[in-house]
């Protein structure tokens, strides 16, 4: 209660809905801040030989069961165009998935800064899953340089 009551009195807005709704709901009276934490692609693996084939093919997110009708990767690509306009219309803009070529060429082509970073995963069902796996930072607007 104590962080909603926090929230509120800044006057952030948190809803659970499709990520146009969201967008669409944005007041663009103050300069808005927005995050974006869509489901991830899957990560290539390091040394596996695959190489990112940008637009190639639909890629299933890392977390199938996050959406109903899933999230392929012509989702991650509206959902790039739409908060590059948004970050164009004044908000600043940050956004985090899995690291993938795919997703860098696509945000960088987008202009949004992109920085890599291992983030630890200590739980996973599949002790090999374990460990530090490459994340990446999407950044857009003008307070972010």
């Amino acid at each position: 209660p104590a962080c909603s009551l926090a929230l509120h009195a800044l006057g952030a807005d948190i809803r659970c809905s499709d990520w146009r709704e969201t967008l669409a709901a944005v007041w663009w009276g103050s300069r808005p801040v927005i995050f974006a934490d869509p489901p991830y692609v899957d990560p290539v693996k390091r040394g596996s030989g695959v190489l990112g084939l940008f637009g190639a093919t639909e890629r299933q997110p890392g977390f199938r069961a996050y959406t109903r009708g899933g999230f392929p990767f012509s989702e991650q690509v509206a959902l790039c165009r739409a908060l590059s306009e948004a970050a164009d219309h004044g908000a600043d803009v940050s956004a985090t998935n899995a690291e993938s070529p795919d997703l860098r060429r696509l945000y960088e082509d987008h202009g949004f800064e992109v920085q890599t970073f291992d983030m630890l995963r200590p739980i996973n069902s599949d002790g090999d899953g374990r460990g530090a796996v490459s994340e990446i930072i999407l950044r857009k607007g003008a307070s972010w340089g």
